[in-house]
């Protein structure tokens, strides 16, 4: 009898297992439930989510003032044909970079990667023991754009010229074809060559040859997209005014994007074909609002139509069009960043009102590369002098886009600022507007930006419920804020999903946009606790203010409204990563929906 129920015992534990894999197994099968209901495909990151470069550890210095082709102050037409330069350069190595050995953020990467910037004059490297040294140059071959392109003829990079029509400042790309010389320049490495500078290069440069002639005929931006839709790269689309020609093309050159910018009067039909041709979550570097009428015809679209247009194609818009040395940043490498951990401000017995403030516009790329966290707007004073508490959207593709740039500006915060992703991903987009794949795609790939930027928090506007799920997916992500809820009926309230709160606006201070947006006015509401409350339970002891950067800098706030409350016992202002931590660990949380 003991030997029988042995066997039992063992027939049973046999049977329990069998079960038990044959669920796992199922298990394994099994699409994971989530508050999107989304498949997310699976993102290294260690990859590269956008198109990067390779790096140079020499990198070639040319200073604005550089003589032209044939030793006279460079022409804007000249300086078109360096930027196209630069990008066929790229192409194979990002190496030239146009500016000054001494632009702060070059002299920070020249450190941080032990680069040697040579500008014909000098060589500057770092020595062996860290420090800065200079020596004498020998590079000849820099002395002007005539030297310049025969030495980059001699390499290789150069293959020809495209002969193009260039009418400064004109906006008709009848009598402006950079952006169809652009394309053509990526495609097949010519150097931009406008009418005028034609016989100066023949003669100082006979080497190099015409390989195409486009300033005879009357062909257009988007006749050249079709012609090269073989050989173009469909995730980046460059979105450039036809009179820029001394930003941005060097990256889309050197990545061999289309060039495309659509005005209001042009046909749609073409547009549409051009974003729709483009990989899922493609990206279009550059800006269309330009505010200008050239002829009648209104140049360029407006801001929300163009986000909208592209993110219903799946296409995501990198604010871009002033953008210099692209090709440089995006070559420099990714390295582990970490912001500075914030300071805990609140007090588990204190009842207060909780404030804090998100400055808005962090995805415009061009101007964070440029000077947006280089003066004062950013320091607002000197550090040790900071008092208050303040939060920064920024784009998280600045970890592949310009990571030293990113680098510098962690290394400058200080304790009572976070760093925000912004706005509603890793790029500019409209997210509601995704198909079901595209947003899954965008919501892991944002996660995974993210993580290489540091960032846990994102900031999000043109959304709707099924992105903030899609985003609450994502483990990289602990929650949000959410750009004009005030404007939506939403102002104050908490959406919640998987835990995780995404807190919409309740105010906005726009300069010239009436009382209810002024910091002032706004600071004597809240002190006055009206309609707010102190009871940590209730989302409204939690206000979360959005600063339009182009109204107010930090230092105007501190003047405007932090003055204007900092003697309230009620009002406390704090970081945003601070104020998600009180709210995560004070309010209630929906199963999934709103809070009022």
């Amino acid at each position: 009898m003991k030997k029988f129920k042995l066997i039992a015992a063992a027939f049973l534990v046999i049977v329990f297992s069998v079960i038990s894999m044959t669920a796992c197994h199922n298990n394994e099968n099994e699409k994971p439930q989530n508050a999107a209901g989304l498949v997310y495909p699976e993102v290294n990151p260690e990859d590269d989510i956008l198109e990067r470069l390779e790096n140079s550890q020499t990198i070639y210095v040319i200073k604005p003032s550089m003589r032209g082709i044939t030793g006279k102050a460079m022409t804007s037409a000249e300086k078109m044909l360096l930027q196209s330069l630069q990008g066929i350069v790229a192409q194979r190595q990002a190496e030239i970079y146009l500016g000054s050995a001494s632009d702060k953020f070059l002299k920070y990467a020249k450190i941080k990667y032990n680069l040697t910037l040579d500008d014909g004059k000098y060589v500057y490297y770092v020595d062996e023991n860290g420090e800065e040294q200079k020596r004498d140059s020998d590079t000849a071959w820099l002395e002007n754009l005539g030297t310049l392109i025969n030495h980059y003829v001699e390499t290789g990079d150069i293959q020809g010229y495209v002969k193009l029509k260039y009418e400064e400042g004109r906006y008709n790309e009848l009598e402006n074809q950079s952006n169809q010389a652009s394309t053509l320049a990526g495609v097949y490495r010519y150097i931009m060559v406008a009418e005028s500078v034609e016989e100066d290069l023949n003669s100082v440069c006979p080497d190099v040859k015409c390989g195409r002639d486009i300033s005879t005929t009357n062909i257009t931006q988007y006749e050249i997209f079709k012609e090269c839709e073989d050989l173009i790269n469909k995730n980046v689309l460059i979105m450039q005014a036809a009179p820029r020609v001394e930003n941005l093309r060097e990256y889309g050159i050197a990545v061999k994007a289309g060039f495309y910018f659509y005005n209001e009067g042009d046909p749609e039909e073409e547009r549409d074909y051009v974003y729709s041709s483009l990989n899922d979550m493609a990206n279009a570097f550059g800006w269309e609002q330009i505010d200008t009428v050239e002829d009648g015809v209104k140049i360029g679209m407006t801001e929300d139509p163009s986000v909208n247009f592209a993110s219903q194609r799946n296409v995501n818009v990198f604010a871009a069009d002033w953008c210099s040395n692209l090709s440089v940043w995006m070559s420099m490498p990714v390295e582990k960043v970490e912001q500075v951990d914030y300071k805990k401000l609140s007090t588990d017995e204190e009842q207060v009102h909780y404030v804090t403030m998100l400055m808005s516009d962090g995805d415009n790329i061009q101007w964070t590369t440029g000077t947006g966290f280089t003066n004062d707007f950013f320091l607002g004073t000197k550090a040790d002098k900071k008092e208050m508490p303040f939060g920064w959207t920024l784009t998280a593709s600045m970890a592949e886009v310009a990571p030293s740039t990113l680098a510098y500006i962690y290394e400058n915060m200080i304790d009572i600022e976070n760093f925000v992703c912004s706005v509603s991903g890793y790029a500019y987009s409209h997210p509601a507007h995704f198909t079901d794949e595209a947003l899954a795609l965008f919501a892991r790939n944002t996660a995974v930006m993210m993580g290489k930027a540091d960032m846990s928090l994102i900031a999000m506007k043109g959304v709707n419920e099924k992105v903030m799920n899609a985003f609450s997916d994502q483990e990289e992500i602990e929650g949000g804020f959410v750009m004009y809820g005030c404007d939506s009926g939403r102002g104050g309230e908490i959406y919640w999903a998987n835990g995780k709160p995404f807190v919409h606006d309740r105010y906005i201070f726009w300069k010239d946009s009436g009382e209810s947006r002024d910091p002032e006015y706004i600071a004597k509401r809240i002190v006055q606790l009206r309609d707010l409350s102190t009871d940590k339970t209730q989302s409204s002891c939690y206000s979360f203010i959005q600063v339009h950067c182009w109204s107010y800098k930090y230092a105007d706030v501190v003047k405007l409204f932090y003055n204007n409350i900092s003697d309230s016992d009620n009002i406390k202002v704090v970081t945003p990563a601070e104020m998600i931590d009180l709210i995560k660990a004070n309010v209630e949380p929906a199963d999934k929906g709103y809070t009022k």
